[in-house]
């Protein structure tokens, strides 16, 4: 398979129904810009490059668990030392304030000072639903993970919308 990578501002492409998939992993920049309009404006690139009964796979963090499950703390032991996480919620703008303190094996530990985290604005499966039906795209399956489990509020990702683009007549 030949494949050709494109290295710019997804905002920016200008493909026209030209994709039978579209996949968007990691996030794929959905949360990470100024505002709503900005982020909108990949669910609508996704969307034009998409071709009749095109599919689209998206791996984002659930924001219906956000709301629920944070603000807390979380210690990860990696292989190199030990990771504090901290996941803040603000629930006006469904935002989550991500931060974190690296302390490495063998190093003396000392009182961690979180620095401002990054924000991401976070979606919920019935915010995603609605703003892609507005697109002419419908959530075929939502998972919680690649294992295919079913997604639900008490998962952290959705590891996995699948959308079909309607054919309109």
């Amino acid at each position: 398979m030949n494949a050709k990578f494109i290295c710019q501002d997804i905002r920016t492409i200008t493909f026209d129904k030209e994709f039978d998939v579209v996949l968007n992993m990691a996030d794929g920049a959905i949360g990470y810009l100024e505002d709503d309009g900005e982020n909108h404006k990949i669910f609508s690139v996704i969307a034009k490059a998409l071709k009749n009964g095109g599919k689209h796979f998206m791996d984002i963090m659930n924001g219906s668990y956000a709301q629920t499950h944070f603000p807390c703390k979380l210690w990860d032991a990696g292989e190199k030392g030990l990771t504090l996480s901290a996941f803040e919620w603000e629930k006006d703008r469904k935002t989550l304030i991500y931060g974190q303190v690296d302390y490495m094996y063998g190093e003396a530990l000392y009182k961690p000072e979180m620095k401002e985290g990054n924000p991401i604005r976070l979606y919920s499966l019935d915010e995603i639903t609605e703003i892609f039906g507005k697109l002419g795209l419908r959530i075929c399956n939502s998972f919680a993970d690649f294992s295919g489990k079913p997604s639900s509020d008490n998962d952290i990702q959705f590891d996995g919308l699948f959308h079909t683009r309607i054919k309109i007549e």
